[in-house]
């Protein structure tokens, strides 16, 4: 804008402001995969799931780890669940949870845990 008293410029900041701006960060597209706890009951099963998801071009697992007052990783509130090993509250030896995100990272995956919040 021109003062017509001064010939003096005046700029407005915000005209200014807006152009010194970034660009927005491009979404990322989700593609996800649904693994319900009877998908898997062995170390082997966990990482095949992920192996193939990450073949497949999924970007993101929701991995159950609780199903009926049972647990699918070390919990001090939950015993862990009987298709892990044969019987309920018996430690497997493995934990799902902490296997299945270390996969997952490894193959650049995210991964969501998720819980049945009732018995």
């Amino acid at each position: 804008v021109v003062d017509p008293d001064t010939s003096h410029h005046t700029y407005f900041p915000l005209a200014l402001f807006n152009q010194a701006q970034e660009p927005p960060t491009p979404m990322v597209e989700a593609r996800a995969l649904w693994v319900p706890r009877w998908s898997y009951s062995s170390e082997t099963d966990v990482k095949n799931i992920v192996n193939k998801a990450a073949q497949a071009n999924f970007n993101i697992l929701f991995f159950q780890v609780r199903g009926q007052a049972d647990a699918y990783y070390l919990s001090q509130y939950e015993p862990w669940a009987d298709r892990l090993s044969g019987a309920l509250g018996q430690d497997p030896g493995w934990d799902p949870l902490a296997t299945a995100i270390d996969e997952a990272h490894a193959a650049g995956l995210q991964l969501h845990a998720y819980v049945n919040v009732y018995p």
